[in-house]
């Protein structure tokens, strides 16, 4: 498994598409390479994570527990908010953000990449 599939680490190369940033790889469950493609509050639009999900042949929504797996991935993300927080402000409020949507079960809220 990658790990880290999403369409910033994939590429064309002659025709086929490659992907890239490998550091995570390793052997496990199919489910945790289509998690960051899952509805999950960045909210990727269906007509963009179809695509992916037809080529791979597995959509992780036919799955029962994608939920509980988006959840926990949702949950992972804070950290990289909780690194930067204290040295870059758009990352503390993107954490508060964050938080507040989750404590408060509102599934509508987007949330923002920090860097």
């Amino acid at each position: 498994m990658h790990v880290d599939v999403h369409s910033e680490n994939a590429v064309c190369d002659h025709g086929q598409w490659v992907l890239i940033d490998s550091d995570q790889c390793g052997i496990g469950p199919r489910e945790l390479d289509l998690v960051n493609g899952l509805p999950d509050h960045f909210h990727q639009p269906q007509h963009e994570r179809a695509p992916f999900a037809a080529a791979y042949g597995y959509d992780l929504l036919d799955w029962p527990g994608w939920t509980l797996l988006r959840d926990i991935t949702e949950l992972h993300s804070l950290g990289a908010c909780i690194r930067l927080a204290p040295s870059k402000p758009a990352a503390a409020e993107e954490l508060g953000h964050r938080v507040r949507s989750l404590r408060a079960g509102d599934r509508a809220v987007v949330w923002h990449a920090v860097s």
